[in-house]
């Protein structure tokens, strides 16, 4: 009887988009390691050029980013990666809730807290192998939080029937703007400005704007 032989693991081709040889030697180090399964791990600057030459050369699985740091730079990265190579699976270091908008848009595969050790990095490597998606845990629970935060704020804007503009208004207050750069801001006139402040003022039960903003702080609308 002819004993069958299993067809040898293709190894995950991961390509590690980083230009500090740092990151990139631990990272080598700790995946070769640790990695219960092969993995094929190349690297490349973060521009988009060497980024396509490298993955038309070696036509990888998953390509990992850190944008903690020049967070335009890389989002613009990834949507224009994703629009030309949708198959390439991305996985990204970063401070989720400060990108959760543009991040949702682009439907990132792994999203890693910046301070991730290489047991959560493997974990979100081995979701994408199998078709899943990642949120390192860290990252989860700070969005419940300031999901939950927005819905409390939301809640206490309805509450005092704060409109959408006035919420704009109170926004600019909160970062220190004066009438003329609000109506600047917001194409409207000085006049109209000081009529949604004592609007405001009003509707909050404050008599000044140093009340105000402390209140606006107090209640996380700013």
């Amino acid at each position: 009887m002819k004993i069958r032989q299993a067809k040898p693991a293709f190894p995950l081709k991961v390509l590690l988009v980083d230009d500090h040889s740092i990151i990139i030697e631990g990272v080598r180090s700790l995946l070769s390691q640790q990695a219960p399964f092969p993995i094929s791990l190349s690297y490349c600057s973060p521009k988009l050029r060497d980024i396509l030459d490298s993955h038309r050369s070696n036509q990888f699985d998953i390509a990992i980013f850190n944008i903690v740091d020049d967070k335009h730079h890389h989002l613009q990265l990834l949507t224009e990666l994703r629009h030309l190579h949708n198959e390439l699976k991305l996985a990204i270091y970063c401070s989720y809730n400060q990108l959760e908008m543009r991040l949702s848009k682009l439907s990132i595969e792994a999203i890693l807290d910046p301070f991730s050790d290489v047991d959560e990095l493997l974990e979100a490597l081995s979701s994408i192998k199998t078709g899943r998606r990642f949120i390192s845990s860290s990252l989860s629970s700070k969005n419940k939080e300031t999901n939950g935060r927005k819905k409390a704020s939301n809640a206490f804007l309805t509450k005092n029937h704060i409109t959408p503009r006035e919420i704009e208004v109170l926004k600019l207050i909160g970062k220190a703007h004066n009438t003329k750069e609000i109506a600047r801001v917001l194409f409207i006139s000085d006049q109209t400005v000081s009529v949604h402040r004592k609007n405001i003022m009003r509707k909050l039960g404050v008599k000044n704007t140093a009340s105000l903003v402390r209140l606006a702080v107090e209640q996380q609308l700013i």
